[in-house]
């Protein structure tokens, strides 16, 4: 069994997921603020085929559950998120401010620079899982 260079590895990490039509790229996570066990997971899925629905996420990190941040008036709302349509030949963006993966119940503090398996199942294209760097601001 040939070792791949740590080079080749970090190639296949960062290279965007894919299961048939549907790919996620650009997946981060934020660090756990001092104190507590909550986090959040951002990413853009992209679908170059037929419509799909983003159905549910998960990582051995936490407990995941996708919501929907809204501004009503002066404050945010964050509501929970069902299964979360993927149109045809379309992009969808988890991203600050409105749709994210809550994580809750994180069970190591996440620092910038560690990695998350995130794993996000889809209705057709089923479980695609991606490294989510653990960061600051989005990539």
């Amino acid at each position: 069994m040939k070792m791949l260079s740590l080079a080749a590895a970090f190639t296949l990490v960062a290279a965007p997921a894919c299961a048939g039509p549907i790919s996620v790229s650009k997946a981060w996570v934020r660090p756990t603020p001092k104190g507590l066990s909550t986090s959040a997971a951002y990413f853009t899925v992209t679908n170059s085929g037929p419509a799909d629905v983003l159905q549910s996420a998960a990582t051995p990190a936490a407990r995941a559950s996708m919501h929907m941040s809204m501004k009503h008036g002066d404050m945010m709302m964050m509501h929970p998120q069902g299964d979360t349509p993927v149109p045809a030949n379309g992009t969808v963006t988890f991203a600050p401010g409105g749709l994210h993966v809550m994580l809750e119940g994180v069970k190591q503090p996440l620092a910038a620079g560690q990695h998350v398996p995130l794993t996000l199942s889809f209705a057709k294209a089923g479980k695609i899982t991606v490294d989510a760097e653990v960061r600051a601001t989005a990539p």
